[in-house]
């Protein structure tokens, strides 16, 4: 039978290295600079109007904490 300190501490051991792994980026992705992905993000004011206009209908006032965004063609005039 195996020890319970020496199933703790493999257990521990797998738990700390899990952890780390589910934490971790790979290099290409931490260090890839925004703009050389062609696109930049930019709030969707469309649909913050569209939420707004509703919102108004029905009498409720919307307050944006974290506005809704989304990815744009860096050509693009939005």
């Amino acid at each position: 039978m195996i020890p319970t300190p020496l199933i703790i501490r493999l257990l521990s051991a797998a738990l700390a290295t899990a952890a780390s792994a589910g934490c971790a980026t790979t290099r290409e992705t931490a260090q890839r600079p925004v703009a050389e992905s062609g696109s930049r993000i930019a709030t969707d004011s469309a649909y913050i109007e569209q939420v707004e206009r509703i919102a108004r209908i029905r009498g409720v006032q919307v307050v944006w904490i974290n506005p809704p965004v989304r990815r744009v063609e860096s050509g693009s005039d939005e």
